[in-house]
């Protein structure tokens, strides 16, 4: 990791605003939800908590898709989980409910703090702000570069080849 994404991930500036605030609640009401029908004596049965775990996943990469084809910036809401229903499903299925809530709780309240601080180190280390509506284009990281269309270098005009004028009967238009 080089210097200035340490020291971003580090100290990162307020970069969470807008749809990711408010994709960010949703991902973490739903971990709230799925962490506590994780505990075993809420007695859920394994195959419907597993379709649960598996739906929050999904919609996790969904997030994380947004996030990189529309410019949405909900990469942190899909990456947590994307990455928690996978880690608490590994814990149920391993029969252990408990640790499988108490892992909930942790990524639930790393979520809350950056929800409170607005302050990503996920959006930070990928130079990625919600927060301010525009950046200047000395402050666009390789993920921005890499999102953005490209733009063409001039429009280009029909040329008739010698070939064609010859298949058309000798005739250019």
């Amino acid at each position: 990791m080089s210097n200035n994404a340490l020291s971003r991930f580090l100290h990162p500036e307020l970069n969470v605003g807008g749809g990711d605030l408010a994709v960010r609640v949703l991902a973490t009401a739903v971990l709230i939800v799925l962490s506590v029908i994780s505990v075993p004596q809420v007695a859920v049965p394994y195959p419907l908590l597993k379709i649960m775990l598996l739906g929050a996943a999904e919609l996790g990469l969904m997030c994380v898709m947004l996030g990189m084809f529309f410019r949405a910036k909900t990469y942190f809401a899909g990456f947590q989980l994307f990455t928690s229903a996978w880690l608490l499903l590994w814990l149920v299925s391993s029969h252990m409910g408990y640790a499988a809530t108490v892992v909930g709780a942790v990524i639930i309240g790393l979520g809350v703090y950056e929800l409170f601080t607005k302050r990503s180190r996920l959006n930070a280390l990928l130079g990625v702000s919600s927060y301010r509506g525009t950046t200047a284009p000395e402050d666009l990281t390789l993920l921005d570069a890499a999102l953005s269309p490209e733009v063409p270098a001039a429009p280009h005009r029909l040329v008739e080849s010698p070939a064609a004028t010859v298949l058309s009967g000798g005739k250019a238009s």
